[in-house]
């Protein structure tokens, strides 16, 4: 219970952040940033907020225990999954010298 509770406020946290920096670019061009950006996790992954919403949704599975919550939340964590991957395609088809310098759609290599 105390994973679950850390989890969903990790990824409400993480997606509030990204989201003020998102709204607020700071006089940056479009929605694709340079790797030398001063928010954390632009330069590793394309799609942070996903990735957010993800923790989000497995903090919320482990903190209802049910069978019918989890089976929602495998379908939320596969749509928000083919969604990274999809904003990530598009971006390195729309400027692939910004967008191909490591980056992978949802998580951070290790």
């Amino acid at each position: 219970m105390v994973f679950g509770f850390n989890c969903f406020w990790f990824g409400y946290y993480g997606k509030v952040d990204y989201d003020e920096f998102m709204h607020f670019p700071h006089g940056l061009p479009n929605r694709i940033f340079p790797a030398s950006s001063t928010f954390g996790m632009l330069h590793q992954i394309t799609g942070p907020d996903y990735q957010h919403r993800i923790f989000q949704w497995i903090g919320f599975a482990f903190l209802a225990g049910n069978g019918l919550v989890n089976a929602f939340v495998f379908y939320e964590v596969c749509n928000l999954a083919s969604k990274a991957y999809t904003r990530h395609r598009i971006n390195m088809k729309e400027d692939p010298d910004h967008v191909d310098d490591g980056r992978t759609p949802l998580f951070q290599r290790l």
